[in-house]
């Protein structure tokens, strides 16, 4: 089950770990859109060999592999390859990138997953 999250804090920021390394644990929810994406072997090597802080393969703004101990970068809508998770081989889950964004774990997003990252990518960060 997911804590009930809110990356506003009295720091002057929240790392990437802080907003959402318990959520490494949680399992797969469609209904929370946290689904990790399903990535071919080609695709997790190339993550595997992405170094934190740059971007997996020839990508300029997509597939960025975020510095665990850093602040994120605003969330775009790039059709989900917006980051790589920190410590897996895999691209972040909506509910990951919406909690970069400061939306509340209580926040249900609507649609399919390509809607549900649209949203996230269009929405101002409040925190």
């Amino acid at each position: 089950m997911m804590k009930n999250h809110s990356i506003c804090s009295r720091q002057p920021y929240v790392t990437v770990r802080q907003a959402i390394d318990d959520l490494r644990h949680v399992n797969d929810d469609k209904a929370l859109s946290h689904q990790r994406a399903k990535h071919s072997a080609k695709f997790l090597a190339k993550i595997n060999d992405t170094p934190i802080g740059e971007n997996v393969g020839n990508y300029s703004e997509a597939c960025h592999r975020c510095d665990p101990d850093k602040p994120s970068t605003t969330v775009k809508a790039n059709n989900g390859s917006v980051f790589a998770h920190y410590a897996e081989n895999r691209l972040m889950t909506p509910r990951e990138l919406g909690r970069l964004q400061g939306f509340a774990d209580s926040h249900r997003f609507s649609g399919n997953k390509h809607d549900v990252l649209i949203q996230i990518g269009n929405a101002v960060p409040v925190p």
